[in-house]
């Protein structure tokens, strides 16, 4: 760790009962372990509109947009001493 506040931002996918996980392999951060459905650091022009970065992050790592309609969004920001972090679920109809 290189002592530095990562902003970063995981999101979940949920639909009937079900979340869609990925099972991560090889990075230097997270390694052989179930993480959110996409998720990834804050751009600098998103650092204070957390909801662009969920949302490119979805798109960039799963293929999806999300409608205004047929969707709802729950975030939880938290922080600890080397991360503030912004996680969302994402319910979709």
């Amino acid at each position: 760790m290189d002592g530095k506040l990562r902003c970063m931002t995981s999101v979940y996918l949920s639909k009937s009962n079900k979340m869609l996980l990925l099972y991560r392999q090889g990075s230097s951060d997270v390694n052989n372990l179930w993480i959110g459905s996409a998720g990834g650091h804050f751009e600098k022009d998103e650092l204070n509109d957390a909801g662009a970065c969920v949302l490119r992050e979805l798109e960039e790592e799963t293929g999806l947009t999300l409608a205004a309609s047929g969707a709802f969004a729950c975030s939880l920001c938290h922080f600890s001493s080397h991360l503030a972090g912004i996680t969302t679920l994402i319910i979709l109809a």
